[in-house]
């Protein structure tokens, strides 16, 4: 049988005994949409909380469809953990769901990301996009665009 030193038994003994973690606390994230939306039939807002989840609908913390409002589109979500969250959004102006594209591949329809993530040759990093949410109600601006 093998014995325990004392600085053993105390490490087991304080794990037993010291109060559990401070559990994550939540709060709110305000996502406020300007620039190309008074023409936008609704504003399709994306959220995310990982890298690999980025830019995958199925994957999102939050889908949703707004429509705009004196020229922007506000939403908040509520008791969000705290972590990294990323919003991707577009204006919708034919309501058809997806955010169109020309021939070349490139939006026809307004856009824009969290921090103002712009990509090279493409959509940005989740890390560009990232907004750091803790204990305190967080607000952000997007600001869609072509």
């Amino acid at each position: 049988m093998r014995h325990l030193t004392l600085l053993q038994a105390l490490a087991v003994a304080a794990a037993f005994t010291l109060p559990a973690a401070a559990p994550v606390r939540a709060a709110d994230l305000t996502i406020i949409v300007e620039g190309e939306v008074a023409a936008a039939g609704t504003i399709s807002i994306a959220v995310y909380d990982a890298p690999e989840k980025f830019r995958k609908d199925d994957a999102a913390v939050a889908l949703l469809r707004v429509k705009p409002q004196a020229g922007r589109a506000v939403v908040t979500l509520h008791n969000l953990p705290a972590g990294p969250y990323a919003a991707a959004v577009y204006a919708d102006g034919n309501n058809n769901g997806k955010l169109d594209t020309n021939l070349a591949g490139l939006p026809a329809e307004a856009y824009g990301f969290s921090n103002a993530a712009r990509g090279n040759f493409g959509p940005p990093q989740f890390e560009a996009a990232a907004i750091p949410l803790g204990a305190v109600n967080t607000e952000t601006r997007i600001l869609l665009a072509r």
